[in-house]
């Protein structure tokens, strides 16, 4: 996701991107991970590598800097467009930052300016 609001695809949906994929064997407690999130606990239960079932966005930016407008817009929608097009419902946690899943490494994955909350009820109406 560009900062101009445009979008580029760089891994297919059907295969897996290399966004939140960790060493399940060392446990949730050493990633921080959310196991509130059904999918990621199902993941640690069946040793199913995060990436998997799961499709990455990916925002251009540094950690320290907020979206613009036009990333903003183009996030809500695109993500948007995943969730209809794979009939997924809008439970909260479909959509969620790379931090929780691993808090250890990606703690400013998207970053601490990132309107999540905003983002959030956004993309639940």
């Amino acid at each position: 996701m560009w900062k101009d609001g445009r979008v580029d695809q760089f891994v297919r949906e059907a295969d897996a991107a290399w966004a939140v994929g960790i060493d399940l064997s060392l446990g949730a407690e050493h990633w921080g991970s959310d196991l509130t999130m059904p999918w990621l606990a199902d993941c640690y239960a069946k040793g199913v590598n995060p990436n998997l079932p799961t499709i990455s966005v990916e925002t251009e930016g540094w950690w320290y800097e907020p979206w613009t407008e036009a990333q903003y817009a183009a996030i809500v929608d695109l993500t948007r467009d995943v969730a209809r097009r794979h009939a997924w419902g809008k439970e909260w946690w479909r959509l969620f930052g790379h931090w929780q899943v691993n808090r250890r490494d990606k703690t400013y994955c998207p970053g601490p300016l990132a309107e999540w909350n905003h983002l959030m009820a956004d993309w639940l109406r």
